[in-house]
């Protein structure tokens, strides 16, 4: 049985904007500094050694360069199952993940930011529609035991987006940034509260 979870949506209001605060390294008011912030919530499903996944390259915003998307999109990966982060705190995630490159498959997300009935059997990362309020959305499918079946993540394609930091990211979005906090909802990582942990990269914004 395949039990689709509840999606993990993010405010396109205050969604993070830069690769910097995803990954925790700037200041929000009142929360721990991010290399002191044990925090964490772990959701009831976990990847069983490696996830393998595409990147739907067909979907890539019109005026977006789709190397340098899939590239974002490869980082945000990594930024996970390496635990990148600039605190000096070792990997210790035993869990990995290999591209393997371009597909045509979409998403098993609907437009109404809801995960369809069931998977497709490939793990896709692309863009498509989503509600006005939401940036990015991950659904992940699992057995009655856990184990993940296949998770796939959505970017708004509404949105105006970056690969690289333009000189001015004044309402536009980093690719790399909400994708490694998608990535982190797919390896089973929930919200952490945003007024306490707001420098942490699973947090809300």
């Amino acid at each position: 049985m395949l039990v689709p979870s509840e999606p993990t949506e993010e405010s396109g209001a205050d969604a993070i904007e830069n690769l910097e605060q995803a990954a925790g390294e700037t200041t929000s008011p009142g929360a721990q500094g991010p290399c002191g912030d044990g925090a964490k919530n772990l959701l009831p499903y976990r990847i069983d050694g490696n996830l393998t996944w595409w990147f739907n390259a067909g979907s890539t915003p019109a005026g977006s360069s789709v190397a340098n998307v899939e590239e974002s999109l490869k980082r945000a990966a990594r930024n996970i199952t390496q635990s990148k982060n600039s605190c000096g705190l070792a990997d210790q995630v035993s869990v990995t993940q290999t591209y393997a490159g371009r597909t045509t498959v979409g998403a098993q997300i609907d437009a109404d930011a809801t995960c369809k009935a069931k998977g497709n059997g490939k793990n896709s990362v692309g863009f498509g529609a989503l509600p006005d309020g939401v940036l990015g959305l991950a659904c992940v499918f699992y057995d009655g035991d856990g184990l993940v079946i296949e998770a796939d993540i959505r970017l708004n394609a509404a949105r105006d987006w970056y690969a690289q930091k333009p000189a001015s990211c004044s309402g536009r979005y980093s690719i790399e940034a909400v994708a490694t906090h998608e990535f982190g909802h797919v390896f089973g990582l929930g919200h952490v509260a945003e007024g306490a942990h707001g420098n942490l990269t699973m947090s809300r914004s």
